[in-house]
């Protein structure tokens, strides 16, 4: 079999909180100032096993039942950013080599030059906020609600998205500095996941709606994919089973122990990756010998090389175009 190209990340803390389950359990998480990070349950109660996970052992049954299923690999455009702000009727305030910016009366944008990342805020509100008592806030499922009606209009600005599966993934809680942080709440953040296929999206691509402590939208993050047609079908006889991807990292000598977490999903690279193909993958996380970051593993979950060869040179261009994007100094540079 063809060696797989195997991409390797360092992460200090790995977690997904799949929001909703049909029964309605979600899991929240809460952020503070100091970048200490909590995870809190809601008054709905939690899912306990995660989406990539339960992905994983998913397909381990299909493999075991001998079950016929299909997978797609799909593409993925990127829109113009230069078409977004003028379809928003925005004014251009800079360019950078990575980066458009924007504005209207009241908000700020900024739109990547490369990929479909967009973020917004507002000029007053954005991260400054004084923030204000606990109990003068609302519940959390009333931001919920909020993000989620924001969320449907945006999708109807951009047809794309209306494919696309969205689930809640947490709730970030900001607060403002003092001797007690939790006696002041500034902003509240809801961000969102996806699926494609009914598979999750993996990596650190996720939506975000940012809320005033009275649950006025004062800005947002988008950082998922425009995923278009299927550009591949993969059969049960393309795929890799979970036992074979498993060896296949286990071979791999400077693993230094077996992985504590595996999942199985799409991928997505985030908002500095501008890979045309959104394409099935493994997830195996180790503990790292030092103790200090956990070691990632992302294995292309295709043996058909005539599907993965495709997949690699995807994945090699978005890698030289992100280092060149690194090593360009201009790359930070305002033009005027």
């Amino acid at each position: 079999m063809k060696k797989i190209f195997i991409y390797i990340v360092f992460v200090g803390c790995i977690g997904a909180f799949w929001g909703c389950d049909s029964d309605g359990a979600c899991v929240q998480g809460e952020t503070y100032a100091t970048g200490q990070t909590k995870s809190a349950l809601t008054q709905f109660g939690f899912i306990e096993e995660e989406p990539g996970k339960l992905a994983f052992e998913t397909l381990k049954k299909h493999f075991e039942s001998k079950r016929s299923f299909r997978l797609g690999v799909y593409q993925i455009e990127h829109p113009s950013a230069y078409k977004m702000i003028e379809t928003k009727g925005l004014r251009m305030a800079w360019t950078t080599e990575k980066s458009l910016f924007a504005e209207d009366d009241t908000w700020e944008y900024q739109f990547d030059r490369h990929t479909s990342f967009e973020s917004a805020g507002s000029k007053e509100e954005m991260h400054s906020l004084p923030g204000v008592p606990e109990y003068e806030v609302l519940e959390d499922l009333a931001y919920l609600k909020r993000a989620w009606e924001y969320l449907e209009s945006y999708r109807n600005e951009y047809s794309q998205y209306k494919h696309l599966s969205l689930q809640p993934y947490k709730i970030r809680k900001y607060y403002t500095s003092g001797t007690n942080m939790r006696d002041k709440l500034s902003q509240v953040a809801v961000s969102v996941t996806s699926s494609v296929d009914g598979w999750p999206v993996l990596g650190p691509a996720k939506t975000a709606v940012h809320f005033s402590p009275s649950g006025d939208v004062i800005g947002y993050t988008k950082d998922h994919r425009f995923v278009q047609n299927r550009v591949f079908e993969l059969t049960e006889r393309d795929i890799l089973t979970p036992e074979e991807a498993v060896k296949m990292v286990m071979d791999d000598n400077d693993i230094p122990n077996l992985p504590y977490r595996m999942e199985f999903g799409y991928f997505d690279g985030g908002r500095h990756s501008a890979k045309e193909l959104l394409a099935p993958y493994y997830m195996f996380v180790f503990e790292s010998e030092s103790g200090s970051k956990d070691l990632v593993r992302w294995i292309p979950a295709i043996k058909n090389n005539r599907f993965l060869d495709a997949v690699q040179i995807d994945d090699a261009r978005d890698i030289k175009r992100k280092q060149s994007l690194v090593d360009d100094e201009a790359g930070d540079k305002k033009y005027e």
